[in-house]
């Protein structure tokens, strides 16, 4: 029996669920989130390309039923709004002396050598 899922939203899993926060847990709620990443300089094409495609695959029957066994659920989103994601993690780290440094190619602003100090 599961007491509570915490996300931000309800599971497709688990819909009678509460999350967390419904629970009363003001604050709780999390997200595991998982990124895909290009190398620095990958061609914008490219990565614009993976982009579009990436809703189609991911909302396929098998990748959905594979995520629900999971208890999953994907909502993709933007380059620029996973490039906010990571800051907004690496702010919350709890390891005082951990930074975290992303240097862009100039040949497009959303591929990543993402370095961890």
């Amino acid at each position: 029996m599961a007491l509570a899922v915490g996300s931000q939203t309800r599971s497709s899993v688990l819909p009678d669920v509460p999350t967390t926060e419904e629970a009363g847990y003001k604050g709780s709620a999390y997200n595991f989130w998982i990124g895909m990443f290009a190398p620095a300089g990958t061609p914008p094409a490219l990565i614009d390309r993976s982009t579009r495609r990436l809703p189609a695959a991911l909302a396929s029957p098998e990748v959905k039923d594979r995520l629900g066994a999971l208890g999953a659920d994907a909502s993709p989103t933007s380059p620029s709004d996973l490039d906010k994601t990571v800051a907004r993690g690496a702010q919350r780290t709890p390891y005082g002396g951990l930074r975290h440094q992303i240097s862009r190619s100039q040949r497009s602003s959303h591929a990543h050598d993402v370095l961890w100090l």
